[in-house]
C-alpha cells in the first residue's frame, strides 16, 4: 500500500462550500409548514423519515438556484411545498437567492467553479488484459462520470472518492478537479505505475478486492464508484470492497455500479434482492450510461470480425462492443459481514451459473 499521501487530505469528510453548510445547518432547525403547530410525535416522525440528507438537499439547494420561478423550482424539486418553503426562507434569509414579488428567482451566491486542467496523462488509456476481466470504457464515457460527480455533490468542497478497479483511469481525470480526494484500489501492476505517476495526490493501494485489510481503509472514503466483472460474484465482491472504504456512520451514502444488465441477465435481480437485504437501496438506473470500444488484443474482436464478414459487412464498420448501465445505490448503515457471506470468490468471472 501506498503510505505516502497520508498527509494530502484524506481525513477531509464530505463538505460542500460553506454557504450550503450554513443553509444545511439552519434547516435541520426547520420543520415543515404544516408541522408548524404539529405534535412532537409527528415533528420526531419526519426528523427519522422526511428530513433531507445533506446530499439530497445540497442537490435540491442547486435546483432551487438554478431555477427562474418558483412554479419551476417545485416542478423540479420532486418534493412538496409544505417541506420546500422552509428551505426557501433559509435561502432568502441567508442570501442564496432572492425572490421578487411575482415569483422570479435571482440567484445571488456565486460560486466559483475552478476549471480542471487537462493533461496528456488525462488523456492516457490502457491494453486490457484478459485475466483482470479488464474493458476500459471509452474517453467520453470516462468524462461522463467525472460529470456524475458533480452533479450528485453540486456545490461540493471536499469529496473522498474510492474507486475499486481503475483500468478506466477515471483516477487521472479526477486528480485535475481540486474537490476531490481519490483513494484507488487496484491489482494490475501496469495500472497502479501509471497512476502513482499521472496523478501522485492519489492514494494507490495495490491490492486484490478479496485480500483488503479492512482496518487500513475503514472511513476513508465518502462515496465510491466501480465497473466491476459483469457477473454475480464479480459485482457483490467489487461492491463489499467499496463499503469498506466508506465513512461509518448514519449520514446517507450513495454509490455507483456500472453493470451490463444483459450481460447479468435475472443475476441483476439476485444482485439488487441480496443488496436490499444488507440495507442497501437501488435508487436509479441510467441507461447506457458507458460505452466501450472492441479492444484490439480480445477475442471478441475476432469474433465480431468473423460475424461481418460472414454477413458481407466490412469489420472496420464496428468500433464498439457493447454499453453499460449505471447504477445508483444509496444506504445509511450497510450489513457489510452478510453481504459479504454470499461471496463465493472463485466464481467472480464466472458469467453462466
Amino acid at each position: 500500500m501506498n503510505t505516502e499521501n497520508e498527509s494530502s487530505g484524506y481525513a477531509d469528510s464530505l463538505r460542500f462550500v460553506p454557504e450550503i453548510e450554513d443553509v444545511y445547518s439552519a434547516y435541520m432547525q426547520k420543520i415543515p409548514l404544516d408541522l408548524t403547530s404539529g405534535i412532537r410525535e409527528d415533528i420526531q416522525s419526519w426528523q427519522q423519515n422526511n428530513q433531507l440528507s445533506r446530499i439530497k438537499f445540497a442537490r435540491l439547494v442547486q435546483g432551487l438556484m438554478s431555477a427562474e420561478t418558483l412554479d419551476e423550482f417545485v416542478k423540479v424539486s420532486s418534493a412538496d411545498f409544505d417541506n420546500l418553503g422552509p428551505i426557501l426562507e433559509i435561502a432568502m434569509r441567508l442570501k442564496l437567492i432572492s425572490v421578487d414579488s411575482a415569483g422570479h428567482i435571482e440567484r445571488v451566491l456565486k460560486i466559483k467553479d475552478d476549471a480542471p486542467i487537462t493533461t496528456e496523462l488525462s488523456r492516457k488509456t490502457i491494453d486490457p488484459l484478459s485475466e483482470f476481466n479488464q474493458f476500459p470504457c471509452d474517453l467520453a464515457s470516462r468524462m461522463r462520470r467525472v460529470d456524475l460527480f458533480k452533479e450528485r455533490y453540486p456545490n461540493i468542497e471536499s469529496l473522498r472518492i474510492a474507486i475499486i478497479g481503475d483500468d478506466d483511469l477515471l483516477s487521472v481525470e479526477l486528480s485535475q478537479e481540486k474537490w476531490a480526494k481519490v483513494v484507488v484500489l487496484e491489482k494490475d501492476p501496469r495500472i497502479v505505475t501509471i497512476l502513482r505517476d499521472a496523478s501522485p495526490a492519489s492514494r494507490i493501494i495495490e491490492s486484490d478486492v478479496n485480500d483488503l485489510e479492512d482496518d487500513t481503509i475503514n472511513n476513508s472514503a465518502d462515496t465510491f464508484i466501480t465497473d466491476p466483472p459483469y457477473t454475480l460474484h464479480g459485482s457483490l465482491s467489487f461492491i463489499v470492497a467499496g463499503l469498506k472504504f466508506l465513512q461509518q456512520n448514519e449520514e446517507e451514502k450513495e454509490f455507483y455500479v456500472v453493470l451490463n444488465p444483459t450481460m447479468m441477465g435475472r443475476h441483476i435481480d439476485t444482485l439488487n434482492q441480496l443488496l436490499c437485504s444488507s440495507n442497501i437501496f437501488l435508487k436509479e438506473v441510467r441507461p447506457n450510461f458507458s460505452q466501450y470500444k472492441l479492444p484490439e488484443n480480445f477475442n471478441e474482436k475476432s469474433r465480431a470480425a468473423m460475424f461481418l464478414e460472414g454477413n458481407l459487412i466490412d469489420p472496420n464498420a464496428l468500433q464498439y462492443s457493447s454499453s453499460s448501465s449505471l447504477y445508483i445505490f444509496s444506504t445509511h448503515e450497510p450489513d457489510i459481514c452478510k453481504l459479504g457471506s454470499y461471496i463465493h470468490p472463485q466464481l467472480i468471472y464466472t458469467h453462466y451459473l
